[in-house]
């Protein structure tokens, strides 16, 4: 509010995706504030994370190993861990929120359900030229059809804010895929960056984990098991928290296009 009794009132017009019920969104982001606030984030989260990661972890395995959990249990631990990253970023995050998903189990299930298949077909759509080339045996087929997929990767990145719709807006399987298409279309070699940002996140625990694992396991010697071990512990460290801050980014993202609901905090 101005000082100046005599000037005209402001409202607040930031622009509003549309599709999207969320108000203080610019419709636009940038990388390197999403990296700074994922950075921020996850210091400010890192015991809270951790022992998420670790519940999760657990009962994402122990329900798939059911086999039918994947139907039944994943919709609503994806809605949860969903939730858990952009309330991190938030900073109201809570270890209960990987159950939030199942206090509204029938919808959440059969919108993650869809939400998920589509997820899924749109992501092998990719892999459709090289399941074809490795069928015919052509060298110059698989290798078009590997640049078709690599091109298709880019094409993915459009649907990286559905997840966040859904349990964000309560959006609907096909209607938070319409608008993380909408949204990210003006947004979309940032989105890009963000995803070879992760990339090159992940890299150095991938690395550590081939310096030391492999050889260990090719030569089964004392002496490169204790290394292997060392190196071990390192990779799920470096990973563990490459994926963290990578993943944050995209909360951070969505959070600066899209706002929160209501005009929330």
């Amino acid at each position: 509010m101005s000082d100046n009794p005599y000037a005209p009132p402001e409202a607040d017009v930031t622009p509003v995706p549309s599709g999207s019920t969320a108000v203080g969104g610019t419709g636009d982001f940038s990388v390197g504030q999403s990296f700074s606030d994922a950075w921020a984030a996850m210091w400010a989260g890192f015991p809270l994370w951790l022992g998420f990661g670790v519940v999760a972890s657990i009962t994402f395995g122990l329900s798939a190993m059911t086999v039918i959990g994947l139907f039944l249990a994943w919709p609503g631990l994806v809605y949860g861990a969903t939730l858990f990253l952009l309330r991190l970023h938030d900073g109201d995050a809570a270890l209960g929120d990987l159950w939030e998903g199942f206090r509204t189990y029938t919808p959440t299930t059969l919108n993650g359900l869809g939400l998920g298949l589509l997820l899924v077909l749109l992501t092998y759509v990719g892999q459709i030229p090289v399941l074809v080339a490795t069928v015919v045996d052509s060298a110059g087929a698989l290798v078009v059809a590997q640049f078709v997929n690599f091109v298709w990767a880019f094409v993915l990145v459009r649907f990286y804010f559905a997840l966040f719709l859904w349990v964000d807006q309560g959006f609907g399987p096909t209607e938070a895929l319409q608008g993380s298409w909408r949204m990210t279309g003006p947004v979309f070699w940032k989105m890009v960056g963000l995803m070879f940002l992760l990339s090159a996140l992940m890299l150095p625990g991938i690395l550590a984990a081939l310096v030391t694992v492999l050889p260990a396991v090719a030569t089964d010697t004392a002496g490169f098991g204790v290394v292997a071990a060392v190196g071990g512990i390192l990779a799920v460290v470096l990973v563990s928290a490459a994926s963290v801050l990578g993943y944050l980014m995209f909360p951070s993202a969505y959070r600066q296009v899209a706002g929160r609901p209501g005009g929330g905090h």
